[in-house]
């Protein structure tokens, strides 16, 4: 069971939209014609979000500057996505990796 579902909604928008390597082996991508609802796509804003509170301010400058600046977050999410997943993969891994280890 994920501990946080928005965390692995992050996992499979990535998955699904962006990621071409086996960045998430356990996230399936989701199959052509089940689009993500608004809903999902504010859950997953919102994983982000949290995230962007740990990303380090000197080396991930331009990906906070570029996040805060969403206009329409939950349209430009992919593009914003698109640009900087490879910089969001450690971030995501070690924040599930954190919360498991709180959990057990």
């Amino acid at each position: 069971m994920a501990v946080y579902p928005s965390f692995e909604l992050l996992k499979q928008y990535i998955k699904t939209l962006v990621a071409i390597d086996n960045v998430f082996p356990d996230v399936f991508p989701r199959q052509y014609g089940h689009e993500f609802s608004r809903a999902e796509l504010q859950a997953i804003y919102y994983s982000l979000f949290l995230l962007m509170h740990r990303a380090n301010s000197e080396t991930n400058q331009l990906m906070l500057a570029r996040f805060h600046a969403l206009n329409e977050p939950y349209i430009n999410l992919h593009w914003f996505l698109f640009d900087f997943w490879q910089e969001l993969v450690p971030l995501i891994t070690q924040h599930t990796k954190r919360h498991q280890i709180v959990l057990n």
